[in-house]
């Protein structure tokens, strides 16, 4: 994993993030906040046959929270709910290819926690 945290990767999910849109028609929405930075973000997320077929999200974000929620988000698409209980802190690490300090770990972890959130509220799934 590269040292960079604001890659140029990264920092294009950020100017250009994908999915950051309020999604009406939603199965799902859930709401988190990191009242570390303040960052605020909704969670939508659209299932068919028990399918995720859209993933979006809003909110005010810091840079990193951006570009993990517009790659967590497309990463979500096409996942069947049984798939996304198996989603863990790793597999966005591994999207985001970089290494997380710790301090900016919350910032990383927060379209995931609202993930969480989804499955224990709109799914009645524990982990």
């Amino acid at each position: 994993m590269s040292q960079d945290l604001y890659s140029e990767f990264l920092l294009e999910h950020a100017r250009l993030p994908q999915n950051n849109i309020a999604l009406n028609n939603a199965t799902c929405t859930t709401h988190v906040l990191n009242e570390g930075c303040a960052d605020s973000l909704d969670l939508y997320l659209k299932i068919e046959k028990e399918c995720v077929s859209e993933a979006t999200f809003t909110g005010t974000l810091c840079a990193l929270s951006t570009a993990s929620s517009s790659l967590f988000t497309e990463f979500l698409k096409g996942k069947n709910i049984d798939e996304l209980r198996l989603v863990t802190p790793g597999s966005l690490y591994n999207l985001l290819g970089v290494t997380i300090v710790e301090s900016r770990t919350r910032c990383v972890l927060l379209c995931y926690e609202a993930l969480q959130k989804a499955l224990q509220t709109c799914f009645s799934l524990k982990n």
